[in-house]
């Protein structure tokens, strides 16, 4: 009698698979993943939120960055849809306008987000993409144009191109690049340049009588920018340029057209890392290195055609260094706002999708290291927003040292969380935690069946922490067997064994639950197997 054969599944990198067949599939490939990710060879359950501030007026979080004044302060901002905040001790405190008062600023939607640049202890803002008639008054007191901010004066930047009164109404992104503040998409004098680079004289956000600009030759709309190492990536609809640096006075900057590949098809999605570009397109991510551009959803092909694509503007994108993570806040199909998140891990190009429904991103730096609470707490002492005995960091984890970004999201009722840092979403929130395998069988080749005898698995131990796991045969899709996963266990990590004995041209398991306050961490997954007679006799 032959003996079972262990194949064991570890250092996992794949992630979510949908590209291929599921009996196909790398064995630590998944066809869900759903509130849980690979990090560091581990399959994970994403971390939870906690409330950290709020605007108190109930209108969507639109930004959420910073200004880096002139004495090298940083100074914590938000933006919503009509207001500006400056976050202090405590909490955010409204920012009055130089010409508006505490009438709003923006007239914008939820999804015009604030797009920003730090330079000579300002930091500058535009909100929207250029609509056709739409002005700035003269005396600045109209809303949506370019804004200004230096921690004290809050006001509209109206850069008149001639002296004489034609002016840049409005922007849809605006960049710092070689001592030049460059607007991107201008409406000048109610006249739309959607292909436009224009920029200021070098030094100088004052002046702009140098007839500076430069227009890319192609009718496309210009949908997002990114800084590349030393050059600027420009997204259009359908293609992808370089504003390139020429160090000529006459032109100092020039498009060159790096691909028709693809181009972007929501705006916020654009990001840079690794001296990479990456932005959503029509069908997909499409990542650049300023030599040429391609998809990069093998792993997930035609996933984003699940987005609601009428709404494509409400998605945001951002980088989480730290995690080495890629975030997508989405619009699932039927939804008006962002109700998920297309998780990229960069270091093995491994995705995954969270539950979690955000307007956008933003980050926070810590002012000093984090002080548990007491119990019971100490107001003057305690930092923390919860005790030690909740908390789910390590003792000697980065995230609670001065310094460190803390990963902020805003959502469309003023309220500003702070991501990645509990067991649960909000205060007792339940996080869900769903993976399907791919189609088990080490035996297929040779045409033969497989029986399962049991899978071991190999956990980080937690008290009171259990998942449910449904064992699945063939292509059946109801379980013939349910067994719960327990990591009540001693010592750091523990094998945990859990029976099947079922015999079948192919296996797949699914682990899932729905819990508040759980770290799930597997480390392995250790499938055995024998052979059982021919798959087709």
């Amino acid at each position: 009698m032959n003996s079972y054969q262990p194949f064991l599944i570890a250092d996992f990198s794949t992630g979510l698979e949908l590209g291929k067949e599921p009996w196909l599939l790398p064995k630590d490939a998944f066809t869900t993943m759903e509130d849980a990710m690979i990090h560091r060879g581990v399959l994970e359950k994403r971390r939870g939120y906690t409330s950290f501030m709020s605007t108190g007026q109930g209108l969507a979080i639109t930004g959420i960055f910073h200004l880096m004044d002139s004495q090298g302060a940083r100074i914590q901002l938000v933006a919503d849809q009509s207001y500006l905040y400056e976050h202090v001790s405590t909490g955010l405190t409204m920012v009055s306008h130089a010409q508006r008062g505490s009438n709003p600023v923006w007239t914008g939607q939820p999804t015009d987000f604030i797009h920003w640049a730090n330079w000579q202890g300002k930091v500058f803002m535009t909100n929207n993409l250029p609509v056709m008639g739409e002005t700035v008054s003269g005396d600045g007191t109209g809303t949506d144009g370019i804004q200004v901010y230096n921690g004290s004066i809050f006001q509209a930047l109206r850069p008149d191109l001639s002296g004489s009164g034609d002016y840049v109404d409005q922007c849809a992104f605006l960049m710092v690049h070689k001592e030049r503040l460059i607007l991107f998409a201008t409406l000048e004098d109610g006249t739309l340049h959607l292909q436009r680079a224009r920029w200021c004289k070098p030094g100088n956000p004052e002046d702009w009588t140098n007839d500076g600009f430069v227009d890319a030759p192609t009718g496309e709309t210009l949908r997002g920018v990114a800084s590349l190492r030393d050059e600027i990536v420009a997204w259009f609809s359908n293609s992808v340029w370089l504003l390139r640096y020429t160090g000529g006075s006459d032109l100092p900057l020039r498009w060159e057209k790096v691909s028709s590949v693809d181009g972007c098809g929501a705006p916020f999605s654009v990001v840079a890392f690794q001296d990479n570009s990456l932005a959503l397109g029509k069908a997909g991510p499409v990542l650049t290195d300023g030599m040429d551009a391609c998809r990069v959803d093998e792993k997930i092909p035609d996933l984003a055609l699940g987005f609601d694509q009428e709404h494509m503007n409400a998605c945001f994108g951002m980088v989480l260094e730290d995690q080495s993570q890629y975030w997508l806040l989405f619009p699932f199909a039927g939804s008006e706002s962002a109700d998920r998140v297309l998780v990229l891990n960069y270091e093995n190009w491994s995705w995954s999708i969270f539950n979690l429904a955000f307007n956008c991103l933003g980050l926070h730096t810590l002012d000093q290291n984090t002080i548990w609470l007491a119990s019971p707490p100490d107001p003057v002492k305690d930092m923390s927003d919860e005790t030690w005995e909740a908390c789910a960091e390590k003792w000697v984890t980065n995230s609670v040292q001065a310094g460190y970004p803390m990963v902020l999201a805003g959502d469309r009722a003023g309220n500003v969380h702070r991501l990645n840092n509990s067991a649960s979403d909000g205060e007792n929130g339940e996080i869900g935690f769903d993976v399907v395998s791919g189609r088990w069988n080490p035996f297929r080749e040779y045409g033969v069946k497989a029986r399962l005898g049991y899978v071991d698995f190999l956990l980080e131990t937690s008290p009171a922490q259990a998942l449910n796991v449904d064992f699945f045969k063939d292509t059946r899709q109801t379980a013939y067997l349910t067994r719960q996963l327990a990591f009540d266990r001693e010592g750091e990590k523990a094998w945990v064994r859990l029976y099947s004995g079922a015999t079948g041209a192919f296996h797949r398991i699914r682990l899932y639950h729905k819990a508040e306050g759980q770290n799930i961490r597997i480390h392995a997954i250790m499938p055995w197997f024998k052979p059982a007679g021919r798959i087709i006799p």
